[in-house]
């Protein structure tokens, strides 16, 4: 299939691409283009919130299915539909649609990040906390040989 821009504007392209992926499944299915647009902004939050840079933003893909984890009692397969989004450099885009067979489980939605994307990540999360430094081993040897409490002469 050939990348769409995901924006208001090409909603109705993004609708016509999943029913062309869909075929005549509805149930489990995505078929508004305009939740499209949410999923992207979803994951513009996330990445955001991962790497606190926009200019890092371009390069990240990801990855969501339709429809809910169901109950175990559930033994039939039903289609689902699984996105590849890709972040170019201003915008998401739409890459790829599957319609795929499910059962219990359709499969997590997740974000893949660049290497930049994810050393900036680390880096953020590392400004969250300190590191304790280990007291060395042989101060803490001379320590308990001249404690009187452990048998010292």
């Amino acid at each position: 299939m050939k990348a769409i821009k995901i924006i208001a504007g090409n909603a109705d392209a993004l609708t016509a691409a999943l029913k062309a992926a869909n075929g005549r499944s509805t149930g489990h299915t995505l078929t508004s283009g305009a939740f499209v647009l949410s999923i992207a902004s979803t994951f513009e939050e996330k990445l955001n919130t991962l790497t606190g840079n926009k200019k890092l933003a371009g390069g990240a893909k990801a990855v969501w299915v339709s429809g809910v984890q169901l109950p175990n009692a559930y033994k039939y397969k039903r289609i689902v539909t699984r996105l590849s989004l890709e972040r170019r450099s201003a915008d998401w885009w739409l890459v790829d649609i599957q319609a795929l067979e499910a059962y219990k489980d359709a499969g997590p939605e997740y974000l893949i990040l660049s290497v930049d994307q994810d050393a900036a990540a680390v880096a953020k999360f590392r400004r969250q906390y300190s590191r304790a430094t280990p007291v060395s081993e042989p101060v803490a040897a001379a320590t308990l040989e001249s404690d009187p409490a452990f048998g010292a002469n």
